[in-house]
């Protein structure tokens, strides 16, 4: 299922995947880890964003974790594309590590990734796409690295830019 058919779909998509594993998915903690997992991978080997930190921990108002980041140079086609692969980073790394994505848990990052291409390209729903299968690319791409993270994150809730750094080593 692409995207965009995934998005007409979420109720259907998480009522199979809510009988199926038997828990709310959107707050599963696999889920979470590898959402905020694939964020913080592709945020960390972008040339374009410096990451500060990545988290599983909800902030008590509909968020179940972040990655924070800080944009160094969003003025190019280049770092603004690469900004929209960064949003789409979360569902690409639950799909990388189980198999499907949340969209519900990832509604954000679509609206924030189809903002970011509308600035430079007016893009449209296929661009969205071609960032989502780039994160997924990536993310299969460095899949060591990614499950290191993931792995990481999940025993320690939030990692810091000095703990990322010792897992993946230095910042592009």
């Amino acid at each position: 299922m692409d995207l965009i058919t995934g998005l007409t779909a979420v109720s259907v998509g998480a009522l199979f995947y809510t009988v199926k594993y038997g828990a709310d998915l959107a707050r599963s903690r696999p889920r979470r880890v590898a959402h905020e997992s694939g964020h913080a991978l592709l945020m960390w080997r972008s040339p374009y964003i410096h990451c500060e930190r990545a988290t599983i921990v909800s902030n008590l108002m509909g968020t179940d974790g972040h990655c924070m980041g800080l944009n160094q140079k969003r003025e190019t086609v280049g770092s603004v594309i690469d900004s929209a692969v960064v949003y789409m980073g979360g569902l690409a790394g639950e799909a990388v590590a189980h198999g499907f994505y949340e969209i519900g848990g990832g509604s954000s990052d679509i609206k924030r990734g189809r903002a970011e291409l509308r600035k430079i390209l007016g893009a449209s729903p296929p661009t969205l796409r071609q960032a989502f299968a780039l994160a997924q690319k990536r993310i299969g791409d460095d899949r060591r690295a990614f499950d290191k993270l993931r792995s990481a994150l999940d025993a320690h809730d939030t990692l810091e830019a000095p703990q990322i750094r010792a897992i993946l080593g230095p910042q592009r």
